[in-house]
C-alpha cells in the first residue's frame, strides 16, 4: 500500500461499507489480517480473534477474525 494513502480512513470506510451491505441479512462476517496493528480497529467494530496462524514455517502471521450477526454465534473452536 502507498504510505501516502494510509491513515486517512479509507480502509475503515471500505470495511464499514461491506458490513452495511450484510446488515440485516443475518449473516456473520469473517476476515483475515496480516497486520497486527489493525486488530484494535477490527475489535472496535465488533470482530473477535478466532486464532492466529503462519503461512509455512517462517511465513507471515495472520489472524482470523469473526463478527457475529445478531442472529449468529461465533464458530466452535
Amino acid at each position: 500500500c502507498d504510505p501516502a494513502a494510509q491513515g486517512r480512513g479509507l480502509g475503515g470506510a471500505a470495511v464499514r461499507a461491506g458490513l452495511e451491505r450484510v446488515a440485516g441479512s443475518g449473516l456473520p462476517a469473517y476476515l483475515e489480517t496480516a497486520t497486527e496493528r489493525n486488530l484494535g480497529f477490527y475489535r472496535a467494530i465488533g470482530f473477535e480473534v478466532l486464532g492466529d496462524w503462519r503461512v509455512a514455517k517462517d511465513g507471515p502471521r495472520f489472524w482470523s477474525m469473526w463478527r457475529a450477526s445478531k442472529c449468529s454465534r461465533a464458530p466452535l473452536r
